[in-house]
């Protein structure tokens, strides 16, 4: 029996998705400081935000990186 799409699981690195949760994160806190007018607490939802994407996308280029490297000897 074959899986289908829907069932199949992601395999996502753990530093991937503690970029995520921290995109997630920084946006959440943006949100809020916006919505109580503290402009602190944005530029702080920000910093995470822009921390979380970075994490996010260093993670998933060494990945790609260490998956070819792999087919490419197999």
């Amino acid at each position: 029996m074959a899986a289908s799409s829907s069932s199949r699981k992601v395999n996502i690195p753990t530093s991937a998705r503690s970029g995520l949760v921290l995109l997630l994160l920084g946006a959440l806190i943006v949100g809020l400081g916006s919505y109580f007018d503290r402009g602190a607490l944005s530029l702080y939802g920000l910093v995470t935000a822009v921390a979380g994407f970075l994490v996010y996308i260093i993670s998933s280029v060494k990945r790609a990186r260490h998956d070819k490297r792999r087919r490419s000897k197999a």
